[in-house]
């Protein structure tokens, strides 16, 4: 079940995920340079979420879920104006959820 989670999940976010910083001048460059960073934010992200080696597609399946979220984000702060109050704003109401997220798994035992 991983093989074919995790495949398609490549697929979707080589082919259907779009550049955050597209609409930013040298948003590719921009790109390029903020994926790492992209990737360790959702991998940590993930694992508040997903115990290591446990299930790993649903490790697979929620890395993509948060990828898309940060990318939505991202994409909403560029598309906004990219400014640092409504970075700040966004960043906010995102760990706000996330601490929300992460304390219902804590109290039902998820």
């Amino acid at each position: 079940m991983y093989k074919y989670i995790s495949g398609l999940s490549l697929l979707i976010r080589l082919f259907f995920l779009p550049n955050p910083f597209e609409d930013l001048k040298y948003g590719f460059l921009i790109n390029f340079a903020m994926e790492p960073v992209l990737h360790v934010v959702t991998f940590s992200t993930v694992g508040f979420f997903y115990k290591r080696s446990s299930t790993p597609a649903i490790g697979s399946f929620l890395y993509l879920l948060f990828l898309s979220i940060n990318i939505g984000l991202l994409q909403l702060w560029s598309l906004l104006g990219a400014s640092i109050l409504i970075g700040i704003i966004i960043l906010g109401v995102y760990i706000t959820g996330l601490g929300w997220l992460i304390d219902r798994k804590n109290t039902s035992n998820w």
